[in-house]
């Protein structure tokens, strides 16, 4: 059992990868999909990243970047995140 989780560190986002007891997930192909604002639908910009040994990826700053979707076939998993555009708050009534 295994999860993905988002992170956004110095600006900069991170998947990581880890198990049920928070063990890195290494050498693990993650295929990425990126949704863009000047492309309304996801799959614009789609690549394959490999885990390293801490069971991360690095995406970088994503500026322009709405959303993105991971996919790991090896534990069946399936993530989507919506990211704020140029670190604008949204707030909920």
């Amino acid at each position: 059992m295994s999860e993905l989780f988002l992170r956004k560190e110095g600006g900069e986002y991170f998947i990581y990868l880890l198990g049920k007891n928070g063990e890195p997930r290494s050498n693990v192909n993650i295929k990425i999909k990126v949704m863009h604002r000047k492309f309304i639908k996801f799959g614009e910009v789609n690549e394959v990243l490999t885990t390293d040994k801490e069971g991360k990826v690095k995406l970088g700053h994503l500026k322009g970047c709405l959303g993105l979707n991971a996919n790991v076939s090896l534990y069946n998993i399936d993530n989507n995140w919506m990211l704020y555009m140029n670190d604008e708050e949204i707030t909920y009534p």
